[in-house]
């Protein structure tokens, strides 16, 4: 169970540094532009993205590990 509570810990510090992934759409399907990009905000874009999904990745395996533990603890 800590092993699940300390990936936990790891994605959710990962996501409130990098922020959970930006979809570039309104509920409306309307594209939201701010500024030209350059090639610096498309690295740096790219860079988020990736560390929002492997933080959000990290959450899910955590309680994955939290929850087999549990259940692993109540049939001992």
């Amino acid at each position: 169970m800590c092993i699940g509570l300390l990936i936990d810990i790891a994605g959710i510090t990962i996501l409130f540094k990098w922020e959970p992934p930006v979809r570039g759409f309104t509920d409306e399907g309307n594209v939201i532009v701010t500024i030209e990009p350059t090639e610096d905000n498309k690295k740096e874009f790219a860079k988020n993205t990736t560390y929002s999904y492997v933080a959000i990745r990290l959450l899910v395996v955590g309680f994955a590990f939290q929850i087999v533990a549990t259940i692993i603890s109540l049939w001992v």
